[in-house]
């Protein structure tokens, strides 16, 4: 169900419309090339162009299939939303354009915690390696990990969607996230403390994430790591090895 629209928003609502039509015009030759779809929460512009801002207003150009033309993501920050947040708030809405045309083909209103990193996280990739670029922004950030909303391209409607593996990528809360579109897999690492960082490994099955593998590490004692791995054999997922290794312990 879409969050209801501030009324901050629904009153100034001809400013807007005039507003998105001014930077759209703005946009309207600046395309870029599509960069590597792999994500880590370190590169969070993804293969989408440089932004264009003009106040709450970012703009970013995505080629999202060759056979498409690059759509446009108008990124409109929630002004009543709170820089300092307790919750899950509004934070903003995203209006999609294709190629050249100024009518809106789709609105997506945000959820998230925090109005900020609505805009700067917002990044493309194919996370369900069918071809076509799929987009995401930061939902909720912690010290050493941070969870996304996913929307998937869908080429029938030439719309995007949530679906129940959008719901999926949601609930995973990683350090870093790469997708690996050779191998049509999804790795994920975990901060383990005083432990290298932990690992798990997914493909999609059915629209469904299923783990492969992981590499769980865990302190036991000081300078020493507890280390699990599993594999999926025969369609389960099995304790293959566990091992122990030293680290070092700051001083």
């Amino acid at each position: 169900m879409r969050a209801t629209v501030p009324s901050a928003i629904s009153h100034a609502s001809s400013v807007r419309v005039a507003l998105l039509f001014l930077v759209i015009i703005m946009c309207a030759s600046c395309r870029e090339p599509a960069n590597s779809t792999q994500r880590a929460n370190a590169n969070p512009a993804g293969n989408s162009s440089a932004a264009v801002r003009n106040s709450n207003v970012v703009i970013r150009s995505v080629q999202v299939s060759p056979k498409l033309p690059a759509y446009r993501f108008v990124l409109t920050r929630d002004p009543a939303a709170s820089d300092t947040p307790q919750g899950m708030q509004h934070v903003g809405r995203i209006d999609i354009f294709a190629g050249n045309s100024s009518k809106v083909l789709q609105s997506i209103d945000v959820e998230g915690t925090d109005p900020h990193w609505f805009q700067e996280s917002f990044h493309t990739l194919d996370i369900n390696f069918d071809g076509y670029q799929d987009f995401a922004v930061v939902y909720e950030v912690g010290g050493k990990w941070s969870s996304d909303s996913y929307w998937l391209f869908d080429p029938r409607s030439g719309r995007y969607i949530t679906n129940a593996l959008t719901a999926e990528l949601k609930e995973l809360m990683p350090l870093e996230l790469k997708v690996d579109a050779q191998k049509k897999e999804i790795r994920i690492s975990f901060f383990s403390g005083p432990c290298p960082s932990s690992f798990e490994i997914y493909r999609i099955e059915n629209g469904h994430l299923v783990l492969m593998e992981s590499e769980i590490h865990s302190a036991t004692k000081p300078g020493r790591c507890l280390v699990e791995k599993r594999k999926r054999i025969d369609g389960k997922l099995t304790l293959i090895e566990v091992s122990e290794l030293k680290h070092e312990i700051s001083p």
